[in-house]
């Protein structure tokens, strides 16, 4: 009886261990992609910041390089 006994708790504590492990796999997948998520809408917004400050300053400097170049004229 005692043998059978030992089996049967060793049983329950390998599955608790089991649950244990998917219960923390679960924990990591969960918080994964959020962490993600938020890297790429950073890095995202960062970009389409970095794009509409360089549309601005090359609209800005139109302006100055058509100043600056002169149409050629041949004689």
């Amino acid at each position: 009886m005692s043998n059978n006994l030992y089996l049967h708790e060793k049983r329950v504590e390998d599955r608790l261990q089991d649950m244990r492990r998917e219960i923390q796999q679960a924990h990591l997948v969960a918080s994964a992609p959020k962490s993600r998520r938020n890297i790429g809408k950073h890095i995202v917004s960062r970009l389409g910041t970095y794009l509409v400050v360089f549309g601005t300053w090359l609209e800005r400097a139109e302006p100055e390089r058509k100043q600056i170049v002169s149409p050629v004229t041949h004689n």
